[in-house]
C-alpha cells in the first residue's frame, strides 16, 4: 500500500507487547526519490501482537487514507487529542 506523500512502517509478533498505531505529520516532507509518492509528509507506524490483528489495522488505516477529513485535520489540527478523538468515532463507526 502505497499513497502520495505517505510513509507506512509496520510490525508485528515477537518484540510487539500491544497493538498500537502512531502518526506523524512532518512539518519539512523529506524526499526520498520516489517520483510517485515524494515528498513524503506523513507517516504512519502500525504494530499488532498477531499477524490477524495486523492486517485488521492495515484495512482500518487504508480507509484512514481515502478520507479528505483525516488529512484536513492532520495537517490543521494542534491538539492531539482531536486527532485521536476523531480516530475514536471513525472505530466506532468501522467497528
Amino acid at each position: 500500500m502505497s499513497s502520495p506523500n505517505m510513509l507506512r512502517c509496520h510490525m508485528f509478533g515477537d518484540g510487539v507487547e500491544r497493538l498500537g498505531m502512531s502518526i506523524n505529520v512532518l512539518k519539512n516532507p523529506i524526499e526520498f526519490g520516489s517520483k510517485e509518492n515524494d515528498p513524503v509528509k506523513y507517516e504512519f507506524c502500525l504494530a499488532a501482537t498477531e499477524n490477524n490483528r495486523h492486517l485488521n489495522a492495515m484495512a482500518e488505516l487504508v480507509c484512514l487514507l481515502d478520507d479528505p477529513q483525516f488529512y484536513y485535520l492532520l495537517d490543521t489540527s494542534q491538539d492531539p487529542n482531536e486527532i485521536y478523538d476523531y480516530l475514536s468515532v471513525k472505530e466506532t463507526l468501522l467497528g
